[in-house]
């Protein structure tokens, strides 16, 4: 562990009295917001970027606490590494969605630098703040445009995929018309289940396209990723599409953490994932739930014990309309990676043995 001086009377004098006017000087034209912090949080330096920020003379600003100035909190921002440099004295970086006190959202990246005195202890820190919350809108519309591009080759392959039940619509509406007086009770009940099963098939194709297309891009709010799995799970095992045989394990759920993003398409997409993994086991194995955190992210983990991906499937299993269960439309994973991949996530998936799958949903944390 890395060794932090105390705040005190040296610590308040700041940087600059042991640093050439220079090095102050090439932080102050700086485009970025830059802030020197000593180890409660009091602002030691501020070029003229950051004073822009609020509007405020550099000279005000001395003294403060960064997070009352910057974040309008009284406390120290939950997302704040500062501690973290002040232990370790290692660089640390990360970007997240940021809600600041007045309700505002924006995606900001953080360099945070540890200052070390002759002695090598941490006197102070340098937080670099880069606003990026256009550049990542910007990025939601290039996926935005790239899903376009993928909705072309679905609405072509959706046009073919209802050719044949539409086709089967309409040969038993004709039989219907043209033979009703002749048409036993038997042969009547075969025609009413065709009609339906082939109507509820045409339904589920447009709700898949739709579900795919029907936004211009994620309408974000702060999420609790345990609370949305959960909800996933319990919604999806009431739903009557789950056999009784099946068996579940949820946990561990990590609680307190919070993604920003759109909440019917990251159900959307974890229901998909969910349900895939209940029709591979085919009621007689287990589904698995979990969630871990690895840095700045957050893992959503779906596990089955069915019976496995082949290992050439592996690189066809998101394409649109591609499946390995028969009878399948293919589009819940496609529909599941596009919406994860808008929000700035991904999706791996690993098999053991043929067996034993375990499909990892990562996210960035929202602060």
């Amino acid at each position: 562990m890395h060794e932090a001086a105390p705040p005190g009377a040296e610590e308040q004098k700041g940087p600059s009295q042991g640093a050439p006017g220079f090095y102050m000087d090439v932080l102050d034209v700086m485009s970025d917001s830059i802030k020197i912090v000593s180890l409660d949080r009091r602002i030691l330096f501020v070029n003229q970027a950051a004073a822009h920020l609020l509007s405020r003379s550099k000279e005000s600003l001395l003294g403060t606490k960064c997070h009352q100035e910057f974040n309008g909190y009284p406390q120290p921002c939950d997302f704040c590494r500062i501690d973290e440099v002040f232990r370790t004295g290692r660089l640390k970086r990360f970007s997240a969605w940021i809600e600041k006190a007045d309700g505002t959202e924006r995606f900001m990246e953080f360099s945070i630098y540890p200052m070390k005195s002759e002695d090598e202890l941490v006197r102070w820190v340098v937080e670099i703040t880069r606003d990026l919350t256009e550049s990542r809108r910007i990025a939601d519309q290039i996926a935005f445009q790239e899903k376009l591009g993928m909705l072309g080759e679905i609405a072509a392959r959706v046009a073919g995929e209802m050719r044949n039940p539409i086709s089967a619509i309409l040969t038993a509406s004709r039989v219907f018309t043209d033979s009703a007086d002749t048409l036993s009770a038997h042969e009547r009940e075969d025609l009413g289940r065709i009609l339906r099963e082939e109507g509820l098939r045409v339904q589920a194709l447009l709700q898949d396209f739709l579900s795919v297309g029907g936004r211009p891009s994620p309408l974000r709010v702060f999420l609790d990723p345990a609370g949305v799995l959960e909800e996933v799970a319990v919604a999806l095992r009431q739903s009557g599409l789950c056999p009784e045989s099946l068996q579940w394990e949820v946990g561990p759920l990590l609680k307190g953490l919070k993604i920003f993003a759109d909440a019917e398409q990251i159900k959307q997409a974890l229901w998909n994932i969910v349900l895939n993994a209940v029709e591979a086991v085919d009621g007689k194995g287990e589904i698995s739930l979990r969630m871990e955190q690895k840095n700045e992210t957050v893992v959503w983990v779906v596990g089955d014990t069915g019976k496995g991906i082949a290992k050439g499937d592996l690189a066809h299993i998101f394409e649109p309309f591609w499946s390995s269960k028969r009878g399948n439309r293919g589009l819940g994973l496609t529909i599941a990676k596009s919406f994860i991949e808008m929000h700035g996530g991904g999706i791996d998936v690993q098999c053991h043995d043929a067996k034993d799958t375990r499909v990892f949903v990562r996210l960035p944390l929202g602060k």
